[in-house]
């Protein structure tokens, strides 16, 4: 095996930590104040839930490839586990930006934006990848 192939290699520990990277990215953005938030361009601003939805679908990917190396989920439980699990994240981070100064949080609209693009991105990696034998992760038939 090539270093570079090694490199790629998909560990769980490689899963995760992208997941959770990405959680952390998600959780700065969320503290910005309404203040920070005026440098951004408002054409990106003004197509908000469409931002969300993008911003959770790699979250949704990176959650079920997390999942898919560390359980013995597969196919309609793997997108079950990662559209719940995305979910939560994007209530949790809905319930953070209410004590975030100048942001009104709880946006529900944001949320089901969220879950959208969180769920139809894991729906998208579990349907090419969800159910396939191969894996590096724990695999559903052996003991």
């Amino acid at each position: 095996m090539s270093r570079f192939s090694s490199f790629i290699r998909i560990t769980p520990f490689k899963a995760w930590s992208a997941f959770v990277g990405w959680a952390l990215v998600i959780f700065y953005l969320s503290s910005l104040t309404s203040t920070d938030l005026e440098v951004m361009p408002s054409e990106l601003l003004a197509q908000d839930k469409l931002v969300h939805a993008l911003a959770y679908s790699v979250g949704g990917i990176f959650l079920g490839i997390a999942l898919r190396q560390t359980s013995r989920l597969r196919g309609i439980w793997l997108f079950a586990a990662s559209a719940v699990g995305i979910g939560l994240f994007g209530a949790s981070d809905e319930l953070h930006q209410l004590f975030t100064p100048g942001r009104s949080g709880a946006d529900f609209y944001d949320w089901i934006a969220d879950m959208v693009g969180g769920s139809c991105a894991a729906f998208v990696y579990c349907w090419f990848h969800g159910n396939s034998a191969r894996s590096s992760g724990p695999n559903p038939t052996t003991p």
